[in-house]
C-alpha cells in the first residue's frame, strides 16, 4: 500500500473510476481522498451513496492489506 501511495506501483482500476487516491498510510490505516464530479451524482443533485461506499470499502480493505505479512513481488 505505500508503493501505491508513493506512486510506484498502480492503484486499483476503480479508484480511477471514482477519482480516489491513496495519500497516507500507516499499520492497520489507509486514507483515499476523493474529489466527486458531476457523473458522482444522482437525481436529487447530491454525491451518490454507492460512491461513499466504495471509498469506505476501499479504505477498510487496504488498511486490512497492510496488517498481512509482506510477500516478495513476482519477477517480471
Amino acid at each position: 500500500m505505500a508503493m501505491v501511495a508513493a506512486g510506484e506501483l498502480p492503484g486499483a482500476p476503480i479508484a480511477g473510476h471514482f477519482g480516489m487516491e491513496v495519500i497516507e498510510v500507516g499499520p492497520g490505516a489507509v486514507t483515499f481522498r476523493c474529489l466527486p464530479d458531476d457523473s458522482h451524482y444522482n437525481p436529487i443533485g447530491t454525491v451518490h451513496g454507492g460512491v461513499v461506499c466504495t471509498l469506505l470499502d476501499s479504505a477498510l480493505g487496504c488498511a486490512t492489506h497492510t496488517t498481512l505479512p509482506l510477500f516478495p513481488l513476482p519477477a517480471n
